[in-house]
């Protein structure tokens, strides 16, 4: 057993070094710049929700419903949107791979006499990567309008329900008194910086989770103790030439 995490061990230690740029690129990208803005995002939403209940609680209690709303269907948005993407990259992956292909191969294509044939699949591919790119496109200005759209729906919801509390004269326990026009605005700008720089956070978290998962690789296999240890090395105290 102890020789096959050994032959598992070496076969990390070999893999190792083709990957390490790409390793070091993650880890120095989520250590470091993708840290601090994760940081700063988190302590920017902190401080916009504070100072919305501060100024109304009632009120920004009601508003805080919104963001499950609104994090959720940016979760959803953004899943089919990076689905499109990814079958784009995949399919002008496979349009590369076959043209790269032809033009390495050209004499022998032409002595077949195949040409009408190549031609016609590296058509067909490129209409079908045409048609990809055509829907991720779609997919991408959709994303960006629906962005929009969430955030003139939380304006619209904000105002009603602003509107709901000064009718029927709601009571502000922040300042004992009603609330006020004054209490609707300022709650409302604490809370739309608040909330939508929480949804922006998930962009955030997956870089810095790999960062830490690709550092704990790497200093694990750095780090560690070879299972099957040398004794002959270890008894060794003096070489002599």
């Amino acid at each position: 057993m102890k020789q096959e995490i050994a032959f598992f061990e070496t076969q990390q230690i070999e893999a190792l070094p083709s990957k390490m740029a790409e390793y070091f690129t993650h880890i120095a990208d989520g250590s470091g710049e993708k840290t601090g803005q994760l940081i700063s995002t988190v302590a920017a939403s902190t401080s916009g929700i504070i100072i919305g209940l501060a100024i109304c609680p009632y009120y920004a209690l009601c508003l805080l419903a919104y963001l499950p709303f609104a994090s959720i269907l940016m979760i959803k948005l953004k899943g089919v949107m990076m689905r499109g993407v990814m079958e784009k990259m995949g399919m002008n992956a496979r349009l590369g791979g076959f043209t790269e292909e032809m033009l390495s191969s050209l004499k022998l294509i032409i002595s077949f006499g195949k040409e009408k044939e190549k031609l016609g699949d590296y058509e067909n591919l490129a209409n079908e990567s045409y048609l990809k790119a055509k829907k991720t496109a779609k997919l991408m200005s959709f994303m960006g309008g629906s962005f929009f759209a969430i955030i003139i729906g939380f304006s619209c919801f904000s105002w009603c329900v602003g509107y709901a509390m000064i009718k029927y004269e709601v009571h502000n326990p922040r300042y004992d008194r009603l609330v006020s026009v004054g209490d609707i605005v300022g709650t409302y700008q604490a809370l739309m910086f608040g909330m939508f720089t929480v949804i922006s956070i998930q962009n955030l978290i997956p870089a810095v989770i790999r960062a830490l998962t690709v550092g704990h690789t790497v200093t694990s296999v750095i780090d560690r103790e070879p299972l099957i240890s040398n004794d002959l090395m270890k008894s060794v105290t003096k070489i002599e030439v």
